[in-house]
C-alpha cells in the first residue's frame, strides 16, 4: 500500500476536548451516502457512580482463552501485512528492503 493512503484509513476511536469537555466517538459499521464513508458514533458517558470497583487481587476475565487466541492471531496477520505492504514493490509484488531503508 502506498503510504500515503495509509493516512487515508479510518481510526478505531476520536476524541474531541475543548480542555474541559471531552467527547468520545468509535467507528461504526454505518457507511455515510453522501462521501461512502464510515460514520462515527458517539460513545455515551458513564456516570462515575455506577462504575463498580473491582476488589484489591480480583482478576476479572473479560475474554475465553480461545477468543484472546484468536483475537492476538488476528492482531499478528494484521501487523505483519500492514508492514509487509510497506516494502512491497507495487509494480513485482515482491519484498524489496530497499523501499525503506533503516
Amino acid at each position: 500500500m502506498p503510504p500515503l493512503l495509509f493516512f487515508d484509513k479510518p481510526v478505531p476511536f476520536l476524541v474531541v476536548s475543548n480542555g474541559r469537555e471531552h467527547k468520545f466517538y468509535q467507528l461504526t459499521a454505518t457507511i455515510n451516502p453522501a462521501d461512502g464513508k464510515l460514520i462515527y458514533g458517539e460513545i455515551t458517558s458513564v456516570d462515575w457512580a455506577k462504575i463498580v470497583l473491582e476488589s484489591l487481587g480480583e482478576v476479572k476475565r473479560l475474554l475465553t482463552e480461545a477468543q484472546l487466541l484468536a483475537y492476538l492471531r488476528k492482531f499478528k496477520q494484521k501487523s505483519y501485512n500492514d508492514i509487509a505492504a510497506l516494502f512491497t514493490d507495487p509494480a513485482t509484488g515482491k519484498l524489496n528492503l530497499a523501499r525503506h531503508p533503516l
